[in-house]
């Protein structure tokens, strides 16, 4: 658990992508204080504390504005405690 606290972000892939299937995949990174970059369950985001608490992966358009996003977050502490 530990190992996944020295990170900021943490790939997230569910086995299956159904609407109310999500695991410890999901939740095991926000209790270790790191941001789950999910991709599964459509509902994910109504089960999160707020909107930043996890991205989203199908929320961009192509894997390269993802990427550019989270090196953007990763170099702007004041947007990454947000």
């Amino acid at each position: 658990m530990t190992f996944t606290a020295c990170y900021n972000f943490y790939l997230a892939l569910e086995n299956s992508l159904c609407q109310h299937y999500m695991t410890e995949k999901l939740w095991r990174p926000l209790h270790q204080g790191c941001v789950p970059v999910y991709r599964g369950s459509s509902s994910a985001a109504d089960w999160m504390p707020n909107h930043r608490s996890v991205i989203l992966i199908n929320d961009f358009p192509s894997p390269q504005d993802l990427a550019k996003f989270l090196k953007a977050l990763d170099e702007n502490d004041e947007e990454y405690v947000k």
